[in-house]
């Protein structure tokens, strides 16, 4: 008995189906796609080193007793915030020798200083304004020559002597940037703020150069 046409084509497709070699894919696992992850953000450095050289040229009354000072100093800073650094500096500041009606004077010093910074730009870089408020540890030192010892008193010739005075500076400066960070300032130093009530008689003016280092 013929088959009816509809039977023989579903005969045939099935024979077809059954006899096409298996590839072996439809059992393969794929790996699951792969995730790109955003690398994490940059850390901001916000603790800094710095090595500076300050030069220092008295004024008034102390220009008569002392000449130039100058001398290293080193400063740790904390940035606060994208404006605010706040931190210590500290260093030694070696006085030359000045000609007076006796002989020589000159003062050395120790400043030991708390320092705030405000920047114009944020990241710390550009020009800024500085306050520092501390102590400085200054060595008056006195030489006599021949004839003026002869001619003075004992109890009229000064004395070497050591003391800690209360002083502060004012700058203005500007650190070229984050990447090149020469920092370069000019500042006014009072160095004995309080001393006999007479801190105009302890100015000084100068600035600074140094180099900052950022972790």
């Amino acid at each position: 008995m013929p088959f009816a046409p509809a039977a023989l084509s579903v005969f045939l497709a099935g024979s077809v189906a059954a006899s096409a070699p298996d590839d072996g894919l439809s059992n393969v696992e794929l790996p699951p796609a792969e995730t790109v992850e955003s690398a994490p953000a940059k850390k901001e450095k916000r603790w800094s080193v710095a090595r500076d050289f300050a030069g220092l040229f008295p004024v008034g009354e102390l220009a008569d007793n002392t000449g130039p000072m100058g001398g290293p100093l080193a400063r740790l800073g904390f940035q606060a915030t994208t404006h605010l650094e706040l931190g210590v500096r500290g260093g030694f500041l070696h006085g030359l020798e000045k000609q007076t009606s006796y002989g020589t004077s000159a003062m050395s010093g120790v400043p030991v200083l708390a320092s705030a910074r405000w920047f114009a730009l944020p990241h710390h870089e550009g020009p800024y304004l500085g306050v520092e408020f501390g102590t400085n540890i200054l060595r008056r030192r006195h030489e006599y020559d021949a004839t003026a010892r002869a001619r003075t008193p004992e109890s009229q010739i000064l004395q070497d002597r050591t003391r800690v005075y209360v002083g502060g500076n004012i700058a203005i400066g500007v650190v070229v940037s984050k990447t090149l960070p020469i920092d370069l300032r000019f500042q006014a130093s009072a160095l004995d703020l309080v001393g006999n009530g007479k801190p105009f008689e302890a100015l000084a003016i100068g600035g600074t150069a140094g180099y900052t280092i950022y972790f």
